[in-house]
């Protein structure tokens, strides 16, 4: 019966259904522990835990049950079941138009990888006070599960997962230009997680196009999972935890939090935001909002992206209104009004 419980986690068969029937009426006629025979008693708390073990394993991943939930389905296709043999290493794939939604073997839905690579981008973010610890990646990757369970397109969630724990691993604010353009930490670290060749070339792909001043220079992630992430990480830099963030950069670089003397430059370039990976010369806490975080919700690639931002760029709104009318700062009011109306 524990055998069959577990399709629980994985979506459940009618077949199974009727198996778990019979079999509750046979060992469990009064649905009680005590009707189960004593020598199979320790065998069924034996498969109890693991359906509880599973359980939690799919709570933890989100998709991973929706996803095999398909692969049951699929294994009742002939065709497909005959087409998968020997030819896909026990995965099942199918392709909608350029994106490859591919449901793996429920060893692989496991995704072992993952948690290798938390535990190396944990070790080397662990310690930034910049803005970009292992807490703003975890943050992303939360969020862009659920963008993703949200999304009406299917999408490979551990692509998912891997592109936001290793989005940051390069950033040009922590490694500087040269190593950030080879994507150094993210080739070592999914190397030592034993990634396969083809998904770490496509969670490198989406790397190397997530960024605002990527977006800046025309660029953007042409691959579901590398949108979904984009959004997600753009997310995080506004609403309550992105005036959090910006505030903690601009302490972390000695930057000016506000200067009403100093107006912020609202068309910035691609070279003037990122200089040499340095600040400009309008930079500044409340500057940030107007030369970066105000533009972000305009940026988002998913619909499940989009709703989120509104309701982010409504809290950066309010503390930016409060802020000024506490500050008796009656002309950066009106700049913000003015610059909400473009």
């Amino acid at each position: 019966m524990g055998v069959y419980k577990n399709r629980l986690i994985t979506g459940v068969r009618p077949k199974d259904e009727e198996k778990v029937e019979t079999l509750r009426e046979v060992i469990m006629p009064n649905d009680r522990m005590g009707d189960i025979p004593g020598e199979y008693r320790e065998q069924h708390l034996a498969f109890l835990e693991q359906y509880r073990k599973l359980e939690s394993e799919r709570k933890r991943l989100g998709l991973i049950g929706l996803k095999a939930h398909v692969l049951s389905t699929l294994e009742r296709n002939p065709v497909l079941v005959e087409l998968a043999q020997g030819k896909m290493d026990g995965a099942l794939s199918f392709f909608t138009g350029s994106n490859s939604f591919i449901i793996e073997s429920m060893e692989e839905l496991q995704m072992p990888q993952i948690d290798k690579v938390k535990m190396l981008v944990r070790e080397l973010l662990g310690g930034d006070i910049s803005g970009h610890a292992d807490d703003h990646v975890e943050r992303v990757a939360l969020l862009a599960e659920r963008f993703a369970s949200e999304c009406s397109e299917p999408v490979n969630l551990q692509e998912v997962l891997l592109t936001a724990w290793l989005h940051d691993v390069d950033d040009y604010k922590l490694v500087g230009k040269a190593q950030a353009e080879k994507l150094t930490n993210a080739v070592n670290i999914m190397a030592q997680a034993e990634v396969v060749n083809s998904l770490s070339q496509a969670v490198l792909e989406n790397i190397a196009a997530i960024g605002y001043s990527k977006r800046l220079n025309g660029r953007q992630p042409q691959r579901l999972a590398g949108q979904i992430v984009s959004d997600a990480d753009m997310c995080d830099a506004i609403g309550a935890v992105g005036i959090e963030r910006a505030l903690v950069y601009a302490c972390y670089h000695g930057g000016r939090i506000f200067d009403p003397a100093v107006w912020p430059n609202v068309n910035l370039a691609a070279h003037e935001y990122n200089a040499d990976g340095n600040t400009h010369d309008t930079d500044g806490f409340i500057n940030h909002f107007f030369e970066k975080l105000l533009k972000l919700k305009g940026l988002m690639l998913t619909e499940p992206g989009r709703i989120e931002a509104k309701n982010r760029q409504q809290i950066m709104v309010d503390f930016l209104s409060h802020y000024f009318r506490e500050k008796n700062a009656p002309e950066w009011s009106e700049f913000l009004e003015e610059y909400l109306r473009r």
